[in-house]
């Protein structure tokens, strides 16, 4: 069995001017619970991106609008893939999630999959591969013929499409002058953790054994969270304790909780509950079954 290693890296960029409203940042895309930033326009969407050793990335990108629509903030939440174990922070992958993410943006290189459509597409499952349905013959298909070509044209695999799309339509755009104007790998990170918000940098690590663990990147290391993560096949909860306030505490939360989902079926139930005393001591305790 070939085990991976998954790495998330979240931060947030915000125009050179951050647009204030009353009280609060509503470019931060975390300030969308807060009533006085009800005006504002906040969406969420996953795209995909190539490791440089073969696997996928994916990357939850999270965008912020005003009032008039126009974008004001992007936060950004990387899940990355690697081959073999990670007991700690370890800043060589680190830096290939930030190198990988810098060649998908002036390559075009970002993606999505979506279900596939039966009425427009050949689509597979691990048994067969079916005709597009409405038309006059039905036939069904050995699988293997599909991914030797075949007669079948071009099928796609347990329903799921990939379409590429641009830098644009990925909603990454705002980082466009980080990315142009770095040198190597590790003045790209420097410069993008420049661009991010006070909010630490998130990262979670899945380790070969089936472990998890939270560590905090500054954009020169990254520092682990005290706690405890566990994923199962119909489970998952979260125990984490730190120092970074309520803000780092909802990012934390909000990450879980969609990475959660993206793992487990999607109708599970979850429950959670955050804390933080008065000297930005938090906890978040999040269940998923």
């Amino acid at each position: 069995m070939k085990y991976l290693t998954i790495l998330v890296v979240a931060f947030f960029a915000v125009l050179a001017s951050p647009i204030t409203h009353a009280t609060e940042n509503c470019a931060n895309y975390y300030k969308k619970y807060s009533s006085v930033c009800a005006d504002y326009t906040y969406q969420s969407q996953l795209v995909w991106f190539n490791s440089t050793f073969g696997s996928e990335h994916q990357l939850f990108v999270r965008t912020s609008r005003s009032p008039s629509g126009t974008v004001v903030g992007v936060s950004l939440d990387f899940v990355a893939e690697m081959g073999g174990s990670m007991n700690s922070p370890n800043e060589a992958a680190i830096n290939e999630v930030y190198e990988a993410f810098r060649l998908a943006y002036l390559n075009e290189g970002f993606f999505i999959y979506r279900d596939c459509d039966p009425t427009r597409e050949i689509c597979c499952d691990d048994y067969t591969c079916s005709e597009i349905q409405g038309e006059e013959s039905l036939q069904t298909f050995d699988p293997q013929d599909a991914h030797q070509g075949g007669d079948v044209g071009q099928a796609n695999w347990l329903g799921r499409v990939r379409d590429v799309i641009t830098t644009a339509d990925a909603g990454v755009s705002l980082f466009d002058r980080v990315v142009r104007g770095s040198g190597d790998t590790s003045d790209f990170r420097d410069k993008l953790t420049q661009e991010t918000s006070a909010t630490p940098k998130v990262l979670l690590v899945s380790t070969q054994g089936g472990g998890h663990f939270l560590c905090l990147d500054d954009g020169v290391s990254c520092n682990q969270i005290a706690g405890s993560l566990t994923l199962g096949e119909d489970f998952a909860s979260a125990y984490l304790h730190h120092e970074f306030g309520m803000d780092t505490n909802i990012e934390i939360y909000e990450f879980l909780q969609n990475w959660f989902y993206e793992q487990l079926n999607p109708f599970f139930v979850c429950s959670q509950t955050m804390r933080c005393d008065t000297t930005s001591s938090c906890t978040v305790t999040l269940s998923c079954r």
